[in-house]
């Protein structure tokens, strides 16, 4: 535990910059890239065909990232950021 709080305490200037943009940026951009992202999903999943377990595979490992983790935590970012401002 003790390694990872000083990797932490090391990249922390580096991510201070961003942490600044991203609670700049307006919930209204996180709650369009999380529906974005959804009908990326969408189509990935239309496009790539079923016609072998190789491509069924890359939709299931492709499509659960866009289609259900990243819109959620897109949408919960915007909630959060809502609330804040």
């Amino acid at each position: 535990m003790l390694p990872l709080a000083a990797k932490a305490v090391d990249l922390a200037p580096v991510l201070f910059p961003l942490a600044d943009t991203a609670l700049k940026t307006s919930p209204s951009v996180y709650f369009g890239a999380a529906g974005g992202s959804a009908i990326a999903a969408l189509a990935l999943i239309a496009i790539i065909p079923d016609d072998s377990v190789t491509s069924v595979a890359l939709q299931a490992a492709l499509g659960l990232p866009l289609g259900v983790i990243l819109p959620a935590a897109l949408a919960a970012g915007g909630v959060v950021l809502s609330k804040l401002k």
